[in-house]
C-alpha cells in the first residue's frame, strides 16, 4: 500500500514540477507582442491527471495551474497577474476533462484534441475582440493557431507519456 503512494505521489511530482518549469522557462522568453503562454501544452498534464488518477484531481491541478499562470505569464511586472493567460489555461485545461468523461478508446485523445482546439480558439478570439487594439487578420490568425498547436501538442504529449506514466503507477 505505502509503495502505490509513492508511486502516485512520484506521478503527481513529475505532473507539477516539469509544468512549472516549462511555464517559468516560457515566461523568461516571454515577448510582449506575441502570448507565447498560448503554447504551453499544459492540457496534456489535465487528461494525463484524469486519465490516470481522478476527474476532481484534475479539476484541481487545473485551477493550481491556470492560477500559477496568471503569476508567471505577467511579464516580469511585480505585483501584476495576468488573468488572460490563467483564464485561457483554466478553459483549456477544462475542456480536456469534461470531454475526458466517457473514456473507451484511444480514439478519444482526437476528440479532446479536436474539442481543445475549438476551445482555445474561442478564448483566443474572445480576448483579441475585448481587447481596445486593432489587430491585424495576421496576427488574429497566428494566435488563434497557437491554441490549435497547443492543442495538438498536448494530444502528442499524452500519447507519448501516457505508457512512462501507467509504469510507474503498475
Amino acid at each position: 500500500l505505502s509503495t502505490d503512494r509513492g508511486k502516485h505521489a512520484l506521478a503527481l511530482l513529475i505532473l507539477t514540477l516539469v509544468p512549472l518549469i516549462i511555464m517559468k522557462f516560457i515566461s523568461l522568453i516571454e515577448v510582449e507582442t506575441t502570448s507565447l503562454y498560448l503554447l504551453m501544452p499544459i492540457a496534456s498534464v489535465s487528461m494525463l491527471i484524469r486519465l490516470l488518477f481522478k476527474e476532481k484531481l484534475a479539476i484541481l491541478y487545473a485551477l493550481f495551474f491556470s492560477l500559477s499562470a496568471t503569476v508567471l505569464f505577467n511579464q516580469a511586472i511585480p505585483g501584476a497577474l495576468n488573468l488572460q493567460a490563467g483564464v485561457y489555461i483554466l478553459f483549456s485545461q477544462l475542456a480536456t476533462i469534461f470531454v475526458l468523461r466517457k473514456v473507451t478508446e484511444r480514439f478519444t485523445i482526437l476528440k479532446v484534441v479536436l474539442v481543445n482546439s475549438l476551445v482555445n480558439s474561442l478564448v483566443v478570439l474572445s480576448f483579441l475582440l475585448i481587447a481596445y487594439e486593432n489587430y491585424t487578420w495576421t496576427f488574429i490568425m497566428m494566435q488563434i493557431g497557437f491554441g490549435i498547436i497547443q492543442a495538438m501538442v498536448s494530444g502528442i504529449v499524452v500519447v507519448g507519456t501516457l505508457p512512462f506514466f501507467e509504469s510507474i503507477l503498475s
